[in-house]
C-alpha cells in the first residue's frame, strides 16, 4: 500500500465517514466535522483507503492514532515509525497504549495527554437531568421558562446566518478572557457553519422573546455515540446554556446511548462546567513520542 498526503477536502468525507461509524472509537478527534473544521486552516493532511485512515500534521512530525482494520493500523504505524524520526502519535486510547507496547515493545515514551481528555456522558441522564446531582441543572432551566416565551429551531442553511452574528458578539464579550486555544476555537466554529450541510451537521437554535439565545450543532462518532462540537450561549440569559445543552439532547441524541461534548482545552472554567454534568467517563488519552 502506497500511503500518500494530501490537505484535508470535503472530498475526503465519504471515506472518513464509513470508517468511524464501524469503529468503537468515540474521542471526538475522530469525525470527519472535527477534522476538517480544525484542520483546514491549521494545515492538517489525511490519507484515506477502503478501510485505513491516517491524519495529522507531516510537517511537525505529529499525527493522530490510525483508524482501519487492525492490520491496516499496524502497517500505517510502521509506516510513520520509519518515515518520521521525531514521531508523536495522538488521541492514543487504553488498548491503543497497549498495542504500541506489544507490537514496538519500549520504543515510544507514553504520557497522558490530559489537556485532550473528553467528557462522556450518558444520553439519557443529559436529557432527563434527575437525580440530586443535577438539581442546579434543572433550577436554571425553571429560570428559564419562568418568564417569557422559548422556542427552538432546526439549523438549517437558510438560517446559518444568524449564527454568525451571534458568534461575533459572542467572542467580542468573551474571547479576551479566554485561552488562546478557546479563542482560535471560533475560526472553527465559522468554518462548520459556512459548510454546515456539507458535513452533515445537526443543529439546533434556542430562542426567548424572539432573540436568539444558544444554539449547539454535532454529527454522530459512531453507532452509539454523538459528539457534540459547538454550544454557545447569552450569559446573560440565565439557564441558556442548561436549556440548550438538553433541548439538543432530545432533539438529536435519543437513539444514542453516549454523548461525547469534547475536550476542555486546558480552559479551568470549561473543565468546571463539564464536570457538574457528571460525565459517566472522561476519555482518558495518552500521547506517545518516538524515543530517540
Amino acid at each position: 500500500m502506497e500511503i500518500n498526503f494530501h490537505k484535508i477536502t470535503i472530498e475526503d468525507k465519504t471515506f472518513a465517514d464509513k470508517i468511524f461509524k464501524d469503529s468503537d472509537i468515540r474521542f471526538c478527534e475522530y469525525t470527519f466535522g472535527n477534522m476538517y473544521c480544525w484542520g483546514s486552516a491549521s494545515g492538517l493532511e489525511i490519507f484515506t483507503s477502503d478501510d485505513l485512515i491516517i491524519f495529522g500534521y507531516p510537517k511537525s512530525q505529529k499525527f493522530y492514532m490510525p483508524a482501519g482494520s487492525s492490520d491496516n493500523v499496524k502497517y500505517a504505524l510502521e509506516f510513520l515509525k520509519s518515515s518520521y524520526p521525531k514521531l508523536t502519535i495522538m488521541a492514543l486510547s487504553e488498548s491503543d497504549k497497549d498495542m504500541l507496547k506489544k507490537y514496538f515493545d519500549n520504543e515510544f515514551e507514553l504520557t497522558e495527554d490530559t489537556r485532550a481528555f473528553d467528557y462522556i456522558y450518558e444520553s439519557e441522564k443529559l436529557q432527563s437531568l434527575s437525580g440530586k446531582k443535577l438539581a442546579s441543572k434543572r433550577n436554571h432551566i425553571n429560570a428559564f421558562l419562568s418568564d417569557g416565551i422559548w422556542r427552538t429551531e432546526i439549523i438549517t442553511c437558510e438560517n446559518t446566518s444568524e449564527l454568525l452574528t451571534f458568534n461575533k458578539k459572542w467572542c467580542r464579550n468573551l474571547c479576551g478572557h479566554m485561552s488562546g486555544s478557546l479563542a482560535s476555537e471560533m475560526c472553527a466554529v465559522e468554518v462548520g457553519i459556512n459548510n454546515f450541510e456539507k458535513l452533515g451537521f445537526s443543529g439546533l437554535m434556542l430562542f426567548k422573546n424572539d432573540k436568539l439565545a444558544a444554539y449547539s450543532y454535532g454529527e454522530p462518532i459512531n453507532s452509539d455515540t454523538f459528539c457534540v462540537h459547538v454550544e454557545k450561549a447569552d450569559v446573560d440569559i440565565r439557564g441558556a446554556y442548561q436549556m440548550i445543552n438538553r433541548e439538543f439532547v432530545r432533539t438529536f441524541c435519543k437513539n444514542y446511548k453516549y454523548v461525547n461534548r469534547e475536550d476542555d482545552a486546558g480552559d479551568e472554567g470549561l473543565r468546571r462546567a463539564k464536570l457538574s454534568y457528571y460525565p459517566t467517563d472522561v476519555g482518558r488519552k495518552y500521547k506517545a513520542v518516538k524515543r530517540k
